[in-house]
């Protein structure tokens, strides 16, 4: 009887159990089986179908697989009578219950048809996912996740050769790391699986997300890492194989990271922010200077510094430059998509560089401590910093500007505007 299903029985241990359904589930479960709930138990002689019956008139199949089960309670999920059945089986075939109940006297663990001893089980073998391809993993979450899980795969890998994960095989399979933002450690667990169609559904992670989040996609990621010792050429964003109108070029690819990251960052909040963001900031800092990404690296190095000095608690560290940074850095990644720009409520700005966008008005009536303004080449046709009484540099060349007004900023040291343009000081 040593089929698929009698195989995941025997497996079927604590951790794959609260894998399957929860701790909360496994532990009610466990308690109702105690008190005898189960009043039949029968496995077909192929081992592959599993039928139980039980004292509050429920009853439940299992085809199979454990994940594949008919049972006539109303419960949408996995349900309590899944995990008894299971301990129940597990109990029938190998004699040892997952609560430590001795084995009826009057009961034989079943035993292996050709050598005539108890069965012994086979670990499971996940190495199907180690072969999932961009695209399918693409489909089962969304492009932004994808990029982001990559980007923090290949960063960190490159640093550290992956070290700061870890994989277990087990009746799951369990692969753990750090949480790049808050630094906190992330476990997720996969169960077997005998076609990647039903992955989604056989995967379960710390941040207890029900989408396939970056944390799920990191994780396979790092496990085909695990199995191939690098990710292939296929996953990595200039690779010839990706060289096709919908493939992303590399600085693209980090400017959508980069947006990403700092949505989570305003997301999860600065003072939750693992130490880790400042060494992420150095190393996209890094990665800017190798794709002549020269306005991005600037950025990207300063905020770097920013955090350093937030988390040795210096007194050097400045919200109002930090925040001016992440709000400049992501004005810099929607460069060429912007055509308007709110900033009535981003009072303490105090650097704000847009060029190269569509805009074609641009108001900083509330934007009094601003000291730095970047706007050249838009399409603006009048710009007014006579509330920017702080203002020390102006670049605004490239516009539609025929007059500019600067008798409202005494302190301007640095001013850069087209030759046809009547400045008026």
């Amino acid at each position: 009887m040593g089929s698929n299903l009698t195989n995941a029985i025997i497996n079927a241990d604590e951790t794959f159990l609260t894998t399957l359904s929860n701790k909360g589930i496994y532990n009610r479960a466990l308690k109702e089986y105690e008190s005898s709930v189960v009043t039949n138990i029968e496995i077909d002689e192929s081992g592959e179908t599993i039928k139980a019956e039980f004292t509050d008139a429920v009853n439940i199949s299992i085809n199979g697989s454990i994940q594949n089960y008919k049972c006539t309670c109303p419960s949408r999920t996995v349900c309590k009578h899944l995990i008894i059945a299971v301990i129940a089986a597990r109990e029938k075939i190998v004699g040892a219950t997952l609560c430590g109940r001795p084995q009826n006297e009057n009961e034989t663990p079943e035993t292996d048809d050709h050598a005539g001893s108890p069965l012994q089980s086979q670990q499971p073998d996940f190495a199907l996912i180690s072969e999932i391809t961009p695209k399918q993993i693409e489909k089962l979450t969304s492009k932004k996740i994808y990029s982001t899980a990559l980007f923090n795969v290949i960063t960190m890998s490159k640093d550290s050769g992956d070290s700061n994960s870890s994989v277990e095989i087990t009746s799951v399979l369990s692969v753990s790391f750090k949480d790049i933002l808050t630094g906190k450690d992330i476990t997720v667990r996969f169960l077997p699986i005998d076609d990647l169609s039903n992955l989604a559904k056989n995967i379960t992670c710390g941040c207890k997300s029900s989408d396939f989040c970056v944390h799920k996609t990191e994780a396979v990621l790092r496990f085909i890492i695990h199995k191939k010792g690098r990710l292939p050429d296929e996953f990595l964003p200039d690779s010839s194989q990706n060289a096709n109108s919908e493939s992303v070029e590399i600085n693209e690819y980090v400017i959508s990271y980069i947006k990403e990251f700092i949505g989570d960052i305003f997301r999860v909040g600065l003072a939750r922010n693992s130490d880790a963001v400042s060494q992420r900031f150095t190393q996209l800092a890094t990665i800017c200077h190798s794709q002549d990404m020269a306005n991005a690296e600037r950025l990207c190095s300063r905020i770097a510094m920013q955090y350093e000095l937030f988390e040795k608690k210096s007194a050097l560290f400045s919200t109002d430059y930090l925040m001016s940074d992440l709000c400049a850095l992501i004005l810099h990644c929607e460069e060429n998509d912007l055509t308007e720009l709110d900033l009535s409520k981003n009072a303490v700005l105090i650097r704000l560089c847009c060029p190269g966008n569509k805009l074609t008005k641009l108001d900083l009536s509330k934007n009094t401590k601003l000291i730095i303004l970047h706007c050249a080449n838009n399409n603006l046709s009048t710009l007014d910093v006579s509330k920017n009484t702080a203002l020390i540099e102006l670049i605004c060349d490239d516009n539609n500007l025929t007059t500019l007004d600067v008798s409202k900023n005494p302190f301007l040291q640095q001013l850069k505007c087209d030759n046809t343009v009547t400045v008026i000081r």
